[in-house]
Parts: structure tokens; sequence; C-alpha cells
């Protein structure tokens, strides 16, 4: 096959786009090269299935109506005042995200920091409880309240009865429990 410039030559001169000189050169080619002769004739054949298979597209108006309509509905839209520039609208949430994001999460986390610090602050209104059993007989129970300066202790006999003692375990047979 001759090279793509020679290619294009033959489909410019089917088509007849070239200029008379270089015409007469593609047919000098084509009458010495039967290969340049078959590459036209694919060419043309090409052509020709295509323009009997393409549909013709008949509109609806004529086409100045056509035309005239497009004209004045691009007419209608300069008209109408240009819509908010959605890039400033990405650019302004893209800044909230970037800067406001971090900034609601810190304020965040002071309020629960400053929070629980309230929480956990030693407060002389706060009243302490506390109940511990030393024997199975008596319950002792303290209460302490800072802001009145005052210290409790209750002493009182347990009313519950005292668990049995567990039975004692059977020895277990290890050998049998490894086998």
């Amino acid at each position: 096959m001759k090279n793509y410039d020679t290619q294009l030559k033959v489909q410019a001169y089917l088509d007849g786009e070239l200029p008379e000189a270089e015409a007469r050169q593609v047919e000098a080619w084509l009458a010495q090269d039967a290969e340049l002769r078959d590459l036209l004739s694919e060419l043309r054949c090409t052509r020709d299935a295509l323009r009997a298979n393409e549909p013709e597209v008949k509109l609806p108006v004529s086409n100045e109506l056509y035309w005239s309509g497009i004209e004045q509905a691009i007419a209608r839209a300069e008209a109408k005042p240009a819509p908010s520039d959605p890039a400033l609208l990405e650019r302004w949430v893209a800044w909230l995200r970037q800067y406001l994001a971090p900034a609601a999460a810190v304020a965040a986390v002071a309020l629960l920091a400053v929070g629980v610090g309230r929480f956990l602050a030693d407060n002389p209104a706060r009243h302490y409880v506390e109940i511990i059993n030393y024997s199975q007989d008596i319950n002792i129970s303290s209460f302490r309240s800072a802001s009145e300066n005052m210290f409790v202790v209750w002493l009182s006999r347990n009313e519950t009865p005292a668990p049995a003692p567990a039975a004692e375990a059977e020895e277990m047979d290890w050998e049998e429990f490894y086998q």
C-alpha cells in the first residue's frame, strides 16, 4: 500500500478537492498503479453506500422559521439575568469545610472539656456517702458534707443471715481429666 499522504490525495481527488495540477498528478498515478485504482474503487463504493443509506431529514417548518426560532431563543436567553456564579457557591462551601468545620470541632471539644471539668471539680456543696462492710454482722455507712463541715458514721446490725459455708469440693482426679 502506498503511503498515507498518497491515500489522502486519492480521497481528495475523489471528492473533487484538489487543484488541477495535483488532480492531473493523481490521474497519472492511477493510470500507472493498480493498487491506487483499487483504493479509488473502494472509496467510490463507500461514498455511494453512505449517500444511498443516509436518511433525509425534513423539518416540519421552513428553514427561515426554524432558524428565526433559534435566534429568538438565544435572544431570550441573553436577556435573562445571569444566574449566580456556581463556582462562588462551591468556593464558599469549600471555605466552610476547610475552616469552619475544624473550628466547630475544636469548640465542641472545648465545651465538652469545660463540662467534664465542672462535673469533676471539687464542689463543696457535694455530699459523699460511703458504705463499707467489714464484717458479716455489722454494716458501716459514712456520710460527709464539705459545705456543712459534717461527717457522720452509722453502725447497724446486719439482719440478713450469713450464707451457709460451701460444702467442701470433692478432690478431682486430674489424671482422668487430662485423658
